[in-house]
């Protein structure tokens, strides 16, 4: 088991890995009710969510579980072989390739040695690695974490959506809120003009009441006076 520790996973941030994480736990969710992983597995263009560590096994006893064929085209390893393939294959080229995720071999046209995190690993072992896989393995985990960022965006667009109208409603209600002052204000100038006209009035009559006093003073003054000169007499 060869593992590609590529600059990219030294580069990958924890934030990176804790959205890996969550993709993966996400989907290992919907086969948890799963009793046997090995059902499935099966040839060809299917592939399903695997989150247990799978044992060890040789070339030898995988290459006889699947009868010699290919897990991806059913094309058998040893069609079209000749002798220069054969020394080829002495070489370490040509083999049939073992892909990390499913545990089984495929040919080169089926596995082109890209590398993948499992899921497996990084649930059990914290382990982001970049492993060996198959091609149709390197799609199905490349949509479980393309997925995840979707649905990411999307709950991040929807947190927006929610907070945007919050703000709105929150505008809104304070709008009314400033309508209803408003109202209150002018209600409160116009009662304070009444006022002030009513003021205006009380003055004016206290005014006119002061006038008429002093003459009704003066009056009585000069009755007094007249009073007292026909009493000198």
């Amino acid at each position: 088991m060869k593992r590609n520790r590529s600059s990219g996973e030294a580069a990958m941030g924890l934030a990176e890995r804790g959205r890996m994480f969550g993709a993966f736990t996400k989907s290992a969710k919907v086969v948890a009710r799963s009793t046997d992983t090995d059902n499935v597995l099966t040839f060809g263009k299917t592939i399903s969510l695997i989150v247990e560590i799978r044992p060890n096994k040789s070339v030898k006893q995988i290459l006889e579980a699947q009868h010699y064929i290919c897990a991806g085209c059913y094309k058998h390893f040893d069609d079209g072989k000749t002798q220069i393939l054969d020394f080829v294959q002495t070489l370490g080229w040509g083999k049939p390739r073992l892909c990390e995720y499913t545990g089984q071999l495929f040919c080169s046209s089926c596995h082109t040695n890209e590398t993948c995190v499992l899921p497996a690993r990084v649930l059990h072992h914290w382990d982001f690695a970049q492993y060996p896989v198959s091609q149709l393995a390197k799609s199905y985990l490349d949509s479980i974490y393309d997925q995840e960022l979707a649905d990411l965006l999307e709950e991040k667009n929807m947190s927006l959506a929610a907070i945007q109208a919050a703000h709105e409603s929150e505008i809104n209600n304070l709008g009314l809120e400033l309508e209803k002052e408003r109202d209150k204000l002018a209600n409160i100038q116009l009662k304070l003009q009444e006022e002030l006209k009513l003021n205006e009035s009380f003055q004016e009559e206290l005014n006119l009441s002061t006038v008429d006093k002093d003459k009704v003073r003066s009056e009585l003054g000069s009755f007094l006076l007249e009073l007292m000169a026909i009493l000198a007499c």
